[in-house]
């Protein structure tokens, strides 16, 4: 077989085994040895099976830390991405802008979310356009939208992700995109058995 024939091969496969990666190329499951041969982790806390990360096989330009729930028993459940901090006005609009950008390019590869939530809680002080920020820093304004498997199809092994928009300061915020897979309950009952273990 040519050269550059075996070179094209070995490229589609390559490119298929990445088309069929999950979530920043990780996959539901997978264990934390495995993890750790990919990733560098900060403080990893292999009983509970915690770590963080600053980058990923496949990561996104606005994220940057990723936490990764990887207990012994069950593996990978969980992926949560922090983004960077941005400055923003007290009515929020960069922030929105970000937070409408990921939405819409996690819509078009996950299909319309299953539940948006853009409100004001009841009772809250902080009811002018000018104090967007100042709500959501006292976590009276809500903005997150959801993906859930229970209502809509979902690739990957993914049972939920959410989308949530935070501040911290009325001049600054982040978003938090988290991904849970099916194994999610095992998962966190493997944790419970862990923590409760000394009692």
């Amino acid at each position: 077989m040519p050269a550059m024939l075996r070179h094209a091969i070995f490229l589609a496969a390559l490119w298929s085994t990445q088309a069929l990666a999950g979530p920043f190329g990780l996959e539901m499951g997978t264990s934390s040895a495995a993890l750790k041969k990919q990733l560098t982790f900060v403080n990893p806390d292999d009983k509970f099976g915690i770590y963080r990360t600053k980058s990923m096989p496949s990561g996104h330009p606005d994220m940057e830390t990723y936490q990764l729930l990887a207990p012994p028993t069950t593996g990978l459940c969980k992926i949560t991405a922090l983004s960077k901090k941005w400055t923003t006005s007290i009515y929020g609009s960069e922030l929105i802008e970000r937070f409408d950008a990921l939405e819409k390019a996690l819509s078009a590869k996950y299909g319309q979310p299953a539940d948006e939530f853009d409100f004001l809680r009841a009772g809250s002080m902080w009811k002018e356009d000018d104090e967007w920020m100042m709500g959501l820093l006292k976590k009276e304004r809500i903005l997150t939208t959801f993906w859930n498997s229970k209502k809509q199809a979902l690739p990957d092994n993914i049972g939920s992700i959410s989308l949530e928009a935070q501040a911290a300061s009325t001049s600054q915020g982040w978003i938090i995109l988290s991904y849970e897979f099916t194994n999610i309950d095992a998962c966190m009952d493997s944790i419970d058995q862990s923590k409760n273990s000394s009692l």
